[in-house]
């Protein structure tokens, strides 16, 4: 299967080292702005650079979109009209209108879409959540560094749409309010937000991110009858249930990046709906936009 990547930046780098280890793909080539890194990269992986996007597209039988936040609409919509197979870096887009388009073009598209909220694909958290049952209230936090790449996009978008995408699939209930605060310094910034269900249970998040702050993603879930404190960085949970303590640390040695496009591999196969589908990723795009209206 042919694909053709968009972007070659540092995370795009990943999405190249996993692809050339996944035998059903060949990377066909790859566009990026920024010809200096298009030398690198190409010579690097001995990979064709291409300086047009409706030529690289145009020989492929899928794309991979991991450029910047601002092209992912447009490079969605160039997808839908050569009628490939998309994979796209979460947030599947950034304002509004375009994830209205987003929800409107792919209604009756027969082909595959798949967004990259990789914590779904997170080992600790699949093989814990199966087990949660009665939960009452979920807490979050995410820390990250602030930098060239992710500075134009929101920090809910950029960090805490991680955390809106899990609680929403985990609650499986409507939302009936959000209250949200931020703080910010010329070196930092720190949004908290609550997020109130339908079925009465909650969830409390926050999200930083700074120029010399330390990675942090972490998960309190609190159920009837436990709680389970949850560090997806590290993939350990500690279970709290009458006074006695469970640590378990995954024993899966998984790279959650590659375990997306085996999926991703899966779902074009069997043309079936990848696990984030289109409308889940747009939702969690929603309460996103939602938290950034009320923070500023």
């Amino acid at each position: 299967m042919n694909i053709g990547i968009f972007g070659a930046g540092s995370f795009g780098e990943k999405h190249i080292d996993v692809l050339l280890n996944i035998k059903e793909f060949n990377i066909i080539g790859f566009f990026d702005p920024n010809q200096k890194r298009c030398k690198e990269i190409s010579k690097k992986y001995n990979i064709k650079a291409y300086s047009d996007t409706h030529e690289l597209i145009s020989e492929c039988d899928a794309i991979d979109i991991v450029s910047s936040t601002d092209t992912h609409y447009e490079l969605i919509e160039l997808g839908i009209e050569y009628k490939k197979h998309i994979f796209v870096e979460k947030p599947i887009c950034q304002k509004s209108w375009e994830k209205e388009k987003i929800l409107e073009k792919t209604k009756n598209y027969s082909g595959i879409i798949q967004v990259g909220h990789i914590e779904r694909y997170n080992p600790i958290l699949s093989e814990k959540k199966t087990k949660l049952k009665n939960i009452k209230s979920i807490e979050s936090v995410r820390t990250g560094i602030l930098n060239q790449r992710n500075e134009k996009t929101s920090i809910t978008l950029d960090l805490m749409i991680h955390d809106i995408d899990l609680i929403l699939e985990i609650m499986q209930s409507e939302i009936t309010n959000i209250t949200a605060e931020k703080e910010c310094n010329k070196r930092s910034e720190k949004v908290t937000c609550k997020i109130s269900f339908k079925n009465n249970k909650t969830a409390n998040l926050m999200a930083a991110r700074g120029k010399n702050t330390t990675s942090e993603r972490k998960m309190i879930i609190t159920c009837i009858n436990k709680i389970v404190k949850i560090d997806l960085l590290k993939r350990i949970s500690k279970e709290i249930q009458k006074g006695r303590v469970k640590i378990w640390e995954s024993k899966k040695n998984t790279n959650p990046l590659r375990e997306e496009f085996l999926d991703f591999k899966k779902s074009i196969i069997n043309k079936k709906t990848p696990k984030i589908s289109v409308k889940a990723s747009c939702k969690a795009v929603e309460v996103a936009l939602k938290i950034d209206e009320l923070i500023n």
